[in-house]
């Protein structure tokens, strides 16, 4: 981020560095914790700056795009992934969160045909390769999903979300020492500072019967969200896994408040399949703006 903010002070008519810079404030949530209230606005703000210098560029469209679809504007968000990808279609980044767009909104078989396509056009990417491989696991496709998972940690054996996906694939399969052992992974090569793979692991502890564990997690996700480190659904993960709906409806509902970017996912995720069925799921995703 910095070095974006230096590029932009020594050029302020250089839209890539604000396109960088919109980048960065709209994944702090996703990689730091830190609230949307506080990120998103500077991404769009930055975003639309590296527009108004050059109405051209692919990247800042899709930067913008990235901005509206994580704010839950669905109709700008599409309309600017579509317009990125026609002034560039070999952007990967753009093809890469169309994809997830449309994974978040369930439209999984385009999801996957956009992941693959990202794939192609930056085939070293260990997040592309992380995407592809939970599309697979949005489809049940458990087998797919773990030699993507391989895949990925073939290129990099020390990627902590590559660990995590696999963890969650073998969790699935029902493989609980497997799954904990590849959490475990991710989380130690994190140093215990990202905050979704620590999630995830609370939620495997949970969902394969190690209660004691999964609770000393929970408390380590509450702190980390007191923190601004951590968002809702890391500690609704961890409630849901133990089997405590309410406990894990009321923290999503701390992300509705804060309308978290991140609060989507949960259509997907596996962590909250048990609560699908729960008339307050449905209630949640209708007021997203999401179909169930």
């Amino acid at each position: 981020m910095e070095q974006f903010q230096q590029a932009a002070d020594k050029d302020p008519n250089y839209a890539l560095a604000y396109v960088g810079l919109a980048d960065c404030y709209s994944l702090l949530e996703e990689y730091a914790g830190s609230p949307a209230s506080e990120t998103y606005p500077k991404a769009k703000a930055f975003a639309q700056r590296a527009l108004q210098l050059d109405d051209s560029l692919a990247e800042a469209h899709a930067s913008l795009a990235f901005v509206y679809y994580y704010s839950w504007q669905w109709e700008q968000a599409e309309q600017g992934f579509k317009h990125a990808i026609e002034l560039n279609p070999n952007y990967p980044s753009a093809h890469q969160w169309y994809g997830n767009f449309l994974r978040d909104r369930g439209r999984v078989d385009q999801a996957l045909t956009e992941a693959k396509r990202a794939q192609e056009l930056d085939p070293l990417s260990l997040v592309i390769g992380q995407n592809v491989a939970q599309l697979y696991l949005f489809r049940d496709d458990v087998n797919s999903a773990i030699e993507q998972c391989n895949r990925v940690l073939e290129l990099d054996p020390n990627y902590p979300r590559g660990h995590e996906v696999l963890g969650w694939a073998y969790l699935k399969q029902g493989h609980y020492p497997e799954a904990i052992a590849e959490l475990r992974k991710a989380v130690e090569i994190s140093s215990r500072k990202d905050r979704r793979t620590l999630s995830s692991l609370g939620c495997g502890y949970a969902i394969s019967g190690q209660r004691a564990e999964a609770l000393e997690v929970l408390k380590e996700l509450e702190g980390k969200y007191q923190r601004h480190e951590a968002v809702g659904r890391d500690v609704g993960a961890v409630y849901a896994g133990l089997g405590d709906k309410d406990q894990a409806f009321a923290w999503l509902e701390k992300d509705f408040q804060t309308r978290s970017g991140l609060l989507m996912r949960i259509r997907w995720e596996f962590a909250f399949e048990s609560l699908r069925s729960d008339p307050r799921f449905a209630d949640l995703l209708r007021r997203m703006g999401l179909n169930q």
